[in-house]
């Protein structure tokens, strides 16, 4: 379980989401940032899966979270353009998380795939990006899209629920 202690920092803790019909810890080679400006402050925690606990493939969980001073439409409006900017992405708005929110789903070459949850609440907005690929046969492919979404979507709530 994710465990935000308070609204400005993020203590990595394991995490387990089913994929594949497998649990998978999301837990070492974690990265810990946080930037504070006059009117906002930008927290981000990262950690890739644990080797050997796995399976085969790779994940990169990452969770933002930008608590601002009556701006967070706004940039929850930016986060998305960001998260957004691939042509190859596909959006689709979620009622009933948050305020507001949106998942998107970028496809990339060779399997890769990113999957963002952008989530308003309030003039918060948490970002949560699930990005890897599975190994394939021969070759790597896309995770499934609704397996990825559903993991991302259990942190997704953690957070909302620590705010």
């Amino acid at each position: 379980m994710l465990r935000v202690p308070s609204r400005t920092a993020l203590t990595p803790r394991p995490h387990s989401s089913p994929l594949n019909g497998r649990q998978r810890g999301i837990q070492t080679g974690h990265r810990h940032f946080e930037q504070k400006n006059s009117d906002s402050t930008l927290t981000a925690c990262s950690w890739d899966q644990t080797e050997g606990r796995d399976g085969s493939g790779m994940r990169t969980l990452t969770v933002k979270i930008q608590q601002t001073q009556d701006y967070g439409e706004k940039s929850f409006e930016l986060g998305l353009q960001a998260v957004h900017s691939n042509t190859a992405a596909s959006t689709k708005n979620v009622d009933g998380v948050g305020d507001q929110a949106a998942v998107v789903v970028i496809p990339r070459s060779g399997g890769y795939q990113d999957l963002h949850w952008v989530v308003r609440k309030g003039d918060d907005v948490i970002g949560v990006e699930y990005r890897g690929w599975d190994a394939g046969l021969f070759s790597r492919s896309n995770p499934d899209v609704a397996e990825q979404e559903a993991a991302a979507k259990t942190v997704v709530d953690d957070v909302l629920g620590e705010l």
